[in-house]
């Protein structure tokens, strides 16, 4: 019988891999089997989690439910994570779309300055996991010393980064008139204008992007989290 431990069985130690894109060249061409699960082991019952440092990825997990066959289709970013709860054996196949231009914090989901990307594709699984704990990831731009980023100055933007682990929203306080562009590997889709405090839905491939095109040089207040939140209300 199961326990309550984190590893339930030996087994389930298997149920994690880690791999370089270059080790895994077959994912860029077809969606390819990164790992296969046995039933004797996903059956404990668990969170089975997948990320792309550095790459965008698209996920299939085929399983089976009561003998039918059900396939859950997942997507993460630089440095994003997703989920799928298993209780039973898996397929988990992978695609990897796109490399990440710019290299990319997994920890913090923000860009590394003068770093280079290193895309590598994970999974493991956490067996009789609770759900996720609530997450904010908070980060500034600003001149002190405990800032992310250098404060933004007039006529000037910065590349951000993207939403971390299971983070899916973007809150920030600014001054009115900075703006953030969303995109993915920072090719730019929308716009939107802050006017004291905007949150922001981010996909896994949302790249984020904050410019100041008329004022003064000003500090912006950001963080990412895994459920609605606002700032003055963490």
């Amino acid at each position: 019988m199961a326990n309550a431990s984190e590893m339930a069985y030996n087994a389930c130690a298997r149920i994690r891999r880690e791999s370089t894109t270059a080790e895994f060249p077959q994912g860029f061409l077809r969606p390819s089997v990164f790992q296969t699960i046995d039933y004797r082991d996903g059956k404990v019952g668990g969170w089975l989690y997948m990320s792309s440092g550095d790459a965008f990825a698209t996920w299939s997990c085929q399983t089976s439910q009561d003998r039918v066959e059900v396939v859950t289709t997942r997507r993460t970013g630089p440095a994003s994570w997703a989920r799928v709860w298993l209780s039973s054996g898996a397929n988990l196949s992978v695609f990897v779309s796109a490399i990440s231009g710019l290299a990319i914090d997994e920890a913090t989901g923000l860009v590394i300055a003068g770093g280079h990307p290193n895309p590598r594709l994970r999974c493991w699984f956490y067996p009789h996991s609770d759900d996720q704990a609530f997450e904010t990831l908070p980060f500034s731009l600003g001149s002190n010393a405990w800032d992310s980023f250098p404060i933004l100055a007039g006529g000037t933007n910065q590349d951000l980064g993207y939403p971390p682990r299971l983070c899916r929203a973007f809150y920030a306080s600014a001054r009115a008139g900075v703006t953030f562009t969303l995109g993915t590997n920072f090719v730019n889709y929308s716009t939107l204008t802050a006017a004291d405090q905007i949150g922001i839905w981010v996909d896994s491939w949302t790249s984020v992007n904050v410019s100041n095109p008329l004022g003064p040089a000003t500090g912006v207040l950001c963080s990412w989290a895994n459920t609605p939140i606002s700032l003055i209300n963490p």
